[in-house]
């Protein structure tokens, strides 16, 4: 595989995948992508393209050795995103999903203690991760375990959004979510 050390100063790896159907990992100190792997450290950013295909992107977030910006770009077809939560950490995600109608999919998973997530129009906000999910048409937070505060603010901006509080005492509140679009709670 491929090492990289960005060492000081704000640096990035932009990795630009296949047209066809990507499988993407993002985990500490590492970046796999159809098989390929790449282990970086010191990297702040990573930038993502996996062009076409029905990718699958799954960022396992970690207290270190992971970068602080996340920005994937999945082209057309659909995709499925998947971000994994970890206590105590900052991190930017923006997500472009295309311009297609239907079919991109986005889904947010808590973590062991408790966890507060508030979602409005395009952007999720879980303690310290801020994410844009522009051109996903589908959302699903899931609290994980402990009291977990997820909150819908205003219309949403998905087709479709579930909210589970998983294990644990949840709270889920519908802040006035003047939607025709599908909310499972």
């Amino acid at each position: 595989g491929v090492e990289v050390d960005g060492s000081s100063g704000n640096d990035q790896i932009s990795y630009t995948a296949t047209s066809g159907n990507d499988t993407v990992v993002v985990s500490k100190a590492e970046l796999i992508v159809n098989g390929r792997k790449t282990t970086f450290a010191n990297i702040e950013t990573i930038s993502l393209d996996t062009s076409g295909g029905a990718d699958s992107i799954v960022a396992n977030a970690a207290t270190s050795d992971f970068p602080t910006s996340l920005q994937v770009n999945t082209g057309s077809a659909d995709d499925s995103v998947t971000l994994n939560l970890v206590d105590d950490t900052a991190i930017a995600v923006q997500i472009d999903a295309g311009s297609q109608s239907s079919g991109d999919s986005l889904t947010i998973t808590g973590t062991t203690k408790n966890n507060s997530v508030s979602i409005e129009q395009k952007v999720i906000k879980a303690g310290l991760v801020t994410v844009n999910a522009n051109g996903v048409e589908d959302l699903t937070v899931l609290g994980g375990d402990g009291d977990d505060s997820i909150t819908l603010v205003g219309a949403s901006s998905f087709d479709a959004v579930v909210l589970s509080g998983q294990a644990g005492n949840d709270t889920i509140t519908l802040d006035e979510p003047a939607t025709d679009d599908a909310v499972t709670v």
